[in-house]
């Protein structure tokens, strides 16, 4: 008999199972055990978004996007670091409570009984990013309206239409321009009429709607970027089947069929003549996320992650379900394009082939040509199952790149840049949750931008379910920095 023991490799699939579980428990801001030193100068809050809970009325949702959400808050003075972490109170989930038994869908959810897919409101889940403005946090989700979060003890304070500004909804991906002293939002809204609303929240005054476009059919628009002069969104070639979703054959996801020979359009939005945008068709790609933007010349520069289709998101599906998949999780690569309105021309180019997501640029930077930009990846070798298990820093003007590899059972989500002063572009700390598989906890990691390499980690003592998007709000202390990017004064 060997005494050899044979070793089973882990699989990021599994390890993905186990995190996408409901939250062990929330709490307030704790201490957390912090190894390595904190650097003196990070002072502020990360608050992040993320899906929570996974199932309701006994059932898991068919979906990671159809989490009930929650905020997880790392904060960092003097050298120490404490955590919170709520699950947002929505009046969906309060009533779900109260009836015992699940009354919503959602992305790809079902929601079930004919009346309630055709007239009832949708649950605000706000489980999929933050947002610092006016002096306040908002959680964020596609198809309601921001909800504001106490930024001290978490608490739901509520649903907030912006002074009256917003009608239905507002997306999840609002960007930042710093020369306009502005962040943009838009909302798409099905039906008869499928729209495209664009908002302006100004930094120094009330929040405004910019304009409301029509759309050739139901589709669904994740993201979009912004430049000091321009607002450009790229609709990939989904429609939307709307019987399948009306008659519950199908999810609303799984009902968005993609149509590669209708092409992505290509929308270029004057900021300042919003009525009166350049329209035009381009190969069919999908994209989740942009990076950045801004103009050179008449020429508007675009970074994202591209992909070829639609796939990915029937595989988060399955990774939500708990259904094994041999498929890769995601298999967008770092890409920039050459859009010019004036001639309707679209071109890009693959800057770097690694796969990842999440992407970010520093935010002070938002609107600005920027050098770097900062993601989680598969590290090289990963099965590319689950979760990434790595942090990249991309130059896309060369595609060259430094990663940061995690160890094996750590899982990393995005990582936000905080700047330590103006020396250069990269001089500052990014900060990232990873979740520890082998032991079942969440800490959060501080890098250092210029080498990734690692400065400190702070932990909690349980699993943090892995989020999405996050809002970094400087402070003195415990105090909000109202000059921090986004807020008011």
């Amino acid at each position: 008999m060997s005494l050899l023991t044979e070793v089973v490799p882990r699989r990021a699939e599994d390890d993905a199972f186990h995190a996408l579980q409901d939250v062990p428990r929330e709490h307030g801001f704790e201490p957390l055990h912090v190894e390595g030193r904190l650097p003196e100068w990070l002072n502020g809050t990360l608050y992040k978004a993320g899906p929570f809970l996974f199932s309701s009325g006994g059932r898991r949702y068919d979906h990671w996007f159809d989490g009930d959400g929650g905020v997880t808050a790392l904060r960092f003075a003097d050298g120490r670091a404490t955590g919170a972490l709520k699950v947002v109170q929505s009046n969906g989930l309060l009533r779900e409570r109260v009836k015992g038994r699940r009354l919503y869908g959602g992305y790809d959810t079902i929601t079930p009984g004919l009346f309630r897919r055709l007239f009832s409101k949708l649950k605000n889940q706000a489980n999929t990013a933050t947002l610092a403005y006016a002096d306040r946090v908002y959680a964020l989700m596609e198809a309601g309206l921001p909800t504001r979060i106490g930024e001290d003890d978490l608490a739901t304070l509520g649903e907030d239409d912006l002074g009256g500004t917003i009608a239905k909804n507002f997306s999840a991906h609002p960007h930042a321009v710093v020369d306009r002293k502005a962040t943009y939002g838009f909302a798409v809204w099905p039906g008869p009429r499928t729209t495209l609303t664009l908002y302006e929240l100004r930094w120094d005054g009330p929040s405004r709607v910019l304009a409301t476009l029509p759309l050739p059919a139901p589709t669904m628009i994740h993201d979009f970027i912004a430049t000091p002069k321009h607002l450009v969104f790229f609709v990939s070639p989904l429609v939307l089947d709307v019987a399948s979703f009306f008659l519950g054959r199908k999810g609303y996801a799984s009902s968005l069929d993609w149509k590669p020979e209708r092409g992505t359009e290509i929308i270029v939005v004057p900021i300042d003549d919003p009525k009166h945008p350049v329209r035009f068709q381009a190969e069919p790609f999908y994209q989740w996320h942009f990076t950045n933007a801004w103009e050179e010349g008449d020429t508007i520069v675009v970074d994202f992650i591209r992909y070829d289709d639609f796939r990915s998101s029937g595989r988060l599906g399955r990774l939500a379900r708990l259904e094994s998949s041999p498929d890769p999780m995601f298999d967008g690569t770092f890409w920039r394009a050459w859009v010019e309105p004036k001639h309707q021309t679209f071109r890009a180019e693959e800057r770097w082939a690694r796969v990842g997501e999440l992407q970010r640029v520093a935010d002070d930077r938002a609107g600005r040509p920027t050098r770097y930009t900062y993601a989680p990846v598969y590290a090289r070798g990963s099965d590319r199952t689950g979760l990434w298990d790595g942090i990249a820093k991309v130059e896309m003007e060369t595609g060259a790149a430094i990663e940061h590899p995690l160890p094996a059972g750590h899982y990393a989500s995005e990582a936000i840049f905080v700047r330590r002063s103006e020396a250069s572009e990269d001089d500052g700390a990014l900060v990232t949750l990873v979740y520890d598989a082998t032991s079942d906890h969440t800490y959060g990691l501080v890098l250092d931008a210029r080498d990734l390499s690692p400065l400190a980690s702070a932990h909690f003592d349980h699993r943090v379910p892995p989020g999405f998007h996050g809002t970094w709000v400087g402070s003195h202390g415990a105090r909000v920095d109202r000059n921090s990017l986004g807020m008011r004064r």
